[in-house]
């Protein structure tokens, strides 16, 4: 009677322990974490924006530039810089908030059948 009540005993407390016992996973930042700490520890604001059906987050800094967020991690961008549309997708060069920029256009021609929004100067 002894034997059973010790290994009942023995295995209750087994039991327990093991209950207490959790692997709970250590947190690993993604890479889009990373990219977002980086756009935060650079004194800018993250601003979530839907583009074409999807999250894009942005960078925006004290001086109202802004750039896309991973643009800003990977340098392509820095605070004080102008981003327009072409620029996000890497088609022209990066203006800084100094530069002005005048454009005269005398004609071009946009293909609609190819689906891009392509434009081509002439």
């Amino acid at each position: 009677m002894k034997r059973i009540r010790f290994v009942l005993i023995t295995l209750s407390m087994l039991l327990l322990a093991g209950c207490g016992l959790q692997n709970t996973p250590e947190f690993q930042p993604t890479l889009q974490d990373q990219i977002s700490l980086y756009c935060l520890d650079h004194e800018g604001n993250l601003e979530m924006r839907e583009e074409s059906g999807r999250l894009q987050g942005y960078c925006v800094f004290t001086d109202g530039s802004e750039c896309a967020e991973a643009d800003f991690f990977n340098g392509v961008c820095k605070a004080g810089e102008i981003f327009g549309e072409a620029s996000k997708r890497g088609e022209i060069g990066v203006l800084s908030a100094d530069e002005a920029v005048e454009v005269e256009v005398n004609s071009g021609s946009v293909d609609a059948d190819s689906g891009s929004d392509e434009i081509v100067l002439e």
